[in-house]
Order: C-alpha cells, then structure tokens, then sequence
C-alpha cells in the first residue's frame, strides 16, 4: 500500500525502504544498468529543487519507449534515500507477494518544453553562508558519473577561486546555535 507522505519530508528526514507513488518531469536519461538484473535508469523532478532516480527493472516489468527529457512519468516502488534525492525501485508487481505492486508510465499530459533559463534549480547571485560570509553562485554543471547537479559559486572575499558544491548540499539545512537553517540562504540577484 501507498503511503502519503511528502517525499519533500522523506527527504529531510532521511526516511528508506517506504512504498511511495508520485509524478514528475524526467530531466534525464541515463545508461542502463546491466549488473546483475537489468534496470532502465532516469532522473525526475518531483518538486522545484529535488529529483529523485528511477531503476525501472526491464528484466521484470517493459522499458519504458519511447522515453524523452520532458516527459511526465507516474510511479509507485520503494524509496531509499540518499544525499542525491533518492532513488525510487520495485516499480514492478512483487512476483512472490511479499512486497506491494508498483508501476512506472509515461501520463499524457507531458508539460511542454520549459522557457530558457528556467530550469535553474536555484537562482543565480548572492549568497549568505550559515557562518556569514558571502558567495556568488555564478552557474551549474552536471556531475559526468552521478548526473547530480552541482553549483558553480566563488568567495567574494580572499582568493576568489571558483568552487563546485553539489546542489543538495548547497540547499541542506544545518544545525546553527540548536535552530535549523540554510546552509546558503539567497540576498541578491547577480550584477
């Protein structure tokens, strides 16, 4: 059975091995993973700043085809956390019963390709860390392996060097004085 429960929450609470059901935007594709059973492999969107992997098993259950960037998929399957949003499995009927049914499908009413530049996660400009100094996040690269976003950002104090952080760490909360707050929290945007 489905649980509803905000994946924003597992998230923050670090929460694995619960039946979840969602819908999203796939933002990418990535190689099958053909070690040991094979899983077709995509990245979604499920909120503005956090995505989630799908491992589809295409030894159990069909490949997903014809599958693009910008698609809407619906889903159902267990989610185990991780720092990178998560991934999402068992998005197949359980062939011996002991686990709930799940699914993985395209839906119809697919968005149509976003305006430039909005797909930022995060607006570009100052930033105020925890501790008080200043950032400038000046863009974002792909990580070539993992697929995780990451932020392009420098000091605006000392040797200004450019820096790469991944996005779910730039956007974490972090125990300050006993409160939790933003590790970077947004002042400006860019010159």
């Amino acid at each position: 059975m489905d649980t509803v429960v905000r994946f924003e929450d597992l998230f923050a609470k670090q929460i694995s091995y619960i039946h979840i059901r969602g819908e999203g935007v796939v933002t990418s594709i990535l190689n099958d993973d053909l070690a040991g059973h094979k899983h077709q492999r995509f990245i979604v969107r499920l909120a503005p700043h956090k995505t989630v992997m799908i491992l589809n098993n295409i030894d159990i259950f069909p490949r997903l085809d014809p599958l693009a960037v910008g698609d809407k998929v619906a889903f159902s399957g267990e989610y185990i956390w991780n720092r990178h949003g998560g991934i999402v499995h068992w998005t197949h009927g359980d062939l011996k019963g002991g686990r709930g049914g799940g699914y993985v499908k395209v839906v119809a009413d697919a968005p149509g390709p976003e305006p430039a530049g909005s797909d930022d996660p995060i607006p570009l400009g100052k930033y105020r860390h925890f501790k008080g100094k200043l950032y400038e996040v000046t863009g974002f690269a792909i990580h070539s392996e993992t697929r995780e976003c990451m932020v392009i950002y420098k000091p605006l104090y000392g040797e200004r060097k450019t820096w790469v952080r991944p996005l779910s760490m730039w956007e974490e909360f972090v125990d300050a004085d006993g409160a939790k707050v933003k590790r970077f929290a947004h002042v400006s945007e860019p010159r």
